[in-house]
């Protein structure tokens, strides 16, 4: 079934140019021998996927991890996990001019060079102590907020040393030493601008998505591209709905199912007075006077 999804995905949907590679967890407590616990995510325990998506959210293919001695393509052998998944998933879209973002867990310098090679550009934050690293770098101490300092390759890969509240490593295989400004919220409320590499700005812009449920959350990214922007609630409930009556999918209208509000009870009395029927009447008229001495008939 994945292998199949996977194959679908990426031909429902025109994707962006801008893809990211991350992480993912479903939540899952039960007995399985694939099952996950990462004490830093919000699910600690589950089943763990490793996804790539585009910027609105559709994921475009996925894999299940299953431990430390899963098998992928025998191509990527010599490469550690990060790197072999980055390239498992990122596969199809090389030599097409892609933009793929992934965080330090993924980012190597080797990784970067692959990529290069094979037409695909790409960037991410990286840890300082991966292989590779220039060690000529300025101190923490020395740098301020706002400050960097950058090192070059021979590949042409370049290792950014930036400082915003902490210090952090960015590395990309195609940005250069171009700078720009982000904007900051200090604790008293006020904003500033501090300077910052390009690289930094692209990934704030460009990394992201998630993962909830593959298959619905793609069938909303297209549904609100070609009908417009539609509350998520009320296209999961038609969706089920739809899957249980067996409707038409090409519906607009077996879609998009608006709730209808409870109308509130009338409690009000009715106009005309209902009689009990064992009560017996007898009907007689009377003639009274008013005070102007005008008659009125009764009927009783």
């Amino acid at each position: 079934m994945i292998d199949t999804l996977n194959k679908i995905f990426p031909e429902a949907y025109y994707v962006t140019r801008e893809l990211s590679v991350d992480e993912s967890m479903i939540k899952f407590k039960g007995r399985s021998t694939i099952k996950q616990y990462n004490p830093m995510k919000p699910i600690k325990r589950g089943y763990k996927l490793w996804c790539i998506a585009d910027q609105n959210g559709y994921i475009l293919k996925y894999s299940v991890y299953q431990g430390k001695n899963e098998t992928l393509e025998q191509e990527f052998d010599k490469y550690n996990l990060g790197e072999r998944v980055v390239l498992m998933l990122t596969n199809p879209f090389w030599k097409q001019q892609r933009i793929i973002m992934f965080d330090n867990y993924f980012t190597s310098i080797t990784l970067l060079e692959r990529l290069k090679n094979e037409q695909t550009l790409a960037c991410g934050t990286i840890r300082n102590n991966r292989k590779g690293m220039p060690q000529n770098l300025k101190k923490d101490s020395d740098i301020k907020r706002g400050d960097f300092d950058h090192r070059f390759s021979t590949s042409g890969i370049v290792i950014f040393k930036w400082k915003d509240n902490k210090v952090v490593y960015l590395a990309s295989n195609y940005h250069g030493n171009e700078t720009t400004t982000v904007q900051r919220t200090s604790k008293d409320g006020s904003k500033s601008n501090v300077t910052c590499p390009t690289l930094v700005k692209d990934y704030n812009a460009f990394m992201g998505g998630g993962l909830l449920d593959i298959v619905f959350v793609n069938a909303y990214v297209v549904y609100c591209q070609i009908f417009g922007q539609t509350d998520v609630l009320e296209v999961q409930r038609s969706i089920a709905l739809g899957l249980m009556a067996e409707c038409d999918p090409t519906s607009k209208r077996s879609i998009c199912i608006k709730r209808t509000p409870p109308t509130a009870p009338n409690n009000r009395r009715k106009k005309a007075m209902s009689i009990v029927k064992d009560v017996r009447l007898e009907v007689f008229i009377g003639q009274l006077s008013d005070q102007k001495g005008e008659g009125v008939n009764y009927v009783v």
